[in-house]
């Protein structure tokens, strides 16, 4: 792989994707709807270059993906986009793929998986209750269907993000109200064990797929670090921020609630049943076909975020 693009180059993963891409020597280029953000972020990289577009431009997406031998997906959809944008988003940058014939890396998530609570393998059934993994399950049909016509397409699904500028996710917004001094905000029950990876430990594992001719025309689940509980995340961030505020513990009801005001927590309810009924990714697969990955620690990945957080800007 010389050259590669990333979609969706300001968001948790793509953020990852572009910093690891760049550092093992890849032409990367950014692709991004917000110019100044990715210059920002991406500004003093060497072998990095900001490309300002948006995917449902076909003309500026097809001439920016013929240039790479790999396009990694990493887009970011606000919740209450997903029922009209998600499926036309990712069919046109598939259409683009085949035409370019460029080979496509895609982070998906674990949406599409009934919550129990369950081990999952690439071969569980998708069984989705939401209607956002009902979603997710009818772009994975539909990447089937383009894999069938001869796209090359690798699919990691991975667990919740955390990391370095990885503002929209749940973990997040218990690491900044942490580091704020105010009552650390935890989305979810604290007794239930959660699976999180860190996002650059992800990138390195998809980069490591899409470089592999192998890996293609299947799907991957990559696990994060042992899953820890709610208690066990605010005791780390305890003892690295010196906060020790008794946590403020946000349940799908005050969800609900909040819901009738704002139309993100209202799409994010339904997200909430994976905080109850959490699924767990078995990496079996990957670690057979691949050297180990090394994982990065609860107690190191958190102290990564808050060292960028502490930043000046």
């Amino acid at each position: 792989m010389e050259k590669a693009i990333v979609l969706g180059a300001t968001g948790a993963m793509g953020y990852a994707l572009v910093h690891r891409l760049q550092s093992s020597g890849v032409k990367t280029y950014a692709y991004c709807r917000h110019l100044n953000r990715a210059k920002e972020l991406f500004g003093d990289l060497n072998h990095v270059e900001v490309i300002e577009g948006d995917v449902r431009d076909t003309i500026r997406l097809e001439q920016a993906m013929k240039e790479v031998d790999i396009t990694f997906v990493s887009l970011n959809i606000p919740y209450q986009k997903w029922s009209r944008e998600l499926l036309p988003l990712f069919e046109e940058v598939f259409k683009v793929a085949f035409a370019t014939k460029t080979k496509v890396a895609v982070v998906d998530n674990i949406y599409s998986y009934k919550t129990n609570e369950q081990l999952i393998t690439e071969d569980t059934p998708r069984e989705p209750e939401t209607n956002k993994g009902k979603l997710r399950k009818e772009l994975y049909l539909n990447m089937q269907a383009w894999m069938k016509k001869g796209l090359s397409i690798v699919i990691a699904h991975f667990p919740d993000f955390y990391g370095p500028h990885a503002d929209n996710t749940m973990l997040q917004q218990t690491i900044q109200t942490a580091l704020a001094g105010k009552r650390p905000l935890y989305l979810g029950p604290m007794n239930k064990k959660r699976e999180f990876i860190y996002t650059f430990d992800g990138a390195d594992a998809l980069i490591t797929l899409a470089m592999d001719e192998t890996a293609y025309q299947q799907s991957w689940n990559i696990p994060g670090t042992k899953p820890e509980n709610g208690q066990e995340i605010i005791s780390i961030l305890q003892r690295l921020t010196g906060n020790t505020k008794k946590p403020f513990v946000v349940r799908k009801p005050m969800i609900r609630f909040l819901g009738f005001f704002s139309p993100f927590m209202r799409e994010l309810t339904e997200m909430m049943d994976l905080t109850e009924n959490p699924v767990f990714l078995d990496g079996t697969k990957y670690e057979q076909a691949f050297v180990p990955r090394v994982s990065t620690s609860f107690d190191e990945g958190l102290r990564q975020v808050i060292k960028q957080m502490q930043k000046p800007t």
